[in-house]
């Protein structure tokens, strides 16, 4: 048995020998052998606007961490929309303010002219009773009457303007509320220049210099490959 065992094991040699030899010498006619760089898919570095390049904080073959600052931008269209929006909401805060004086006027109004309505219309019934009787002249009526119908349109007059100012004021408060939401997503965006690595890795290629102005949308800066994805494997085909 042991003989065996030993005779199997010289057998099981050889036979790897013969391999190892046959690879050496006849497996490059046989399949590709290779080695290199494998990378992951490249990360872009771009701006949303039309920007110009103020400083560049890394190079080429430099390693960045995810969320380092790596370019600083400045931006025209983004400080004349930021302008834009500041000055409408100036605006529209003037305008509110505006429109609240005038809700506080028409409410103090609108009591008195209520109270003048009802005093015309309390007069005008009573006249009304006394021309029935006989006791009152149809001209003095008729003045009554007149009376009692401007008081109640000045009422509906002061009435209606309340709600309608009430309601543009809701309007506007929404409307600023957006705007002021929208000027605060704007300057999150911008970051006051800063553009951030989206993910750790290495610099791969910076495609712009300090002062040169790119478009929005276009490759701004850096293009770089994620340091997990890159790697040397041995390949074969």
């Amino acid at each position: 048995m042991k003989r065996m065992a030993i005779k199997w094991t010289y057998l099981l040699a050889l036979i790897a020998f013969g391999v190892w030899m046959f690879d050496v010498f006849f497996g490059a006619n046989i399949y590709l052998r290779g080695e290199g760089l494998v990378l992951g898919q490249p990360a872009v570095l771009a701006a949303e606007y039309n920007v110009t390049v103020r400083d560049v904080w890394v190079k080429e073959g430099d390693r960045v961490a995810a969320g380092q600052v790596v370019v600083q931008i400045a931006s025209q269209q983004i400080a004349e929309a930021r302008a834009r929006l500041s000055s409408e909401a100036a605006a529209r805060a003037a305008r509110l303010a505006d429109m609240d004086v005038r809700r506080e006027v028409v409410t103090a109004t609108l009591a008195a002219a209520e109270h003048r309505e009802a005093v015309a219309l309390e007069s005008k019934n009573q006249l009304d009773e006394s021309y029935k009787k006989g006791l009152l002249p149809a001209l003095t009526r008729t003045a009554a009457a007149e009376q009692a119908y401007r008081g109640q349109k000045d009422a509906e007059a002061l009435r209606a303007e309340k709600r309608a100012l009430t309601d543009q004021m809701k309007m506007l408060t929404v409307a600023t509320e957006q705007a002021d939401l929208a000027l605060s997503d704007l300057l999150d965006l911008y970051d006051q220049g800063k553009l951030h690595a989206p993910m750790t890795g290495t610099v791969s290629t910076v495609l712009a210099n300090r002062g040169a102005v790119v478009r929005a949308g276009a490759t701004l800066l850096l293009k770089w490959f994620p340091d997990e994805n890159s790697r040397t494997k041995h390949c074969r085909l």
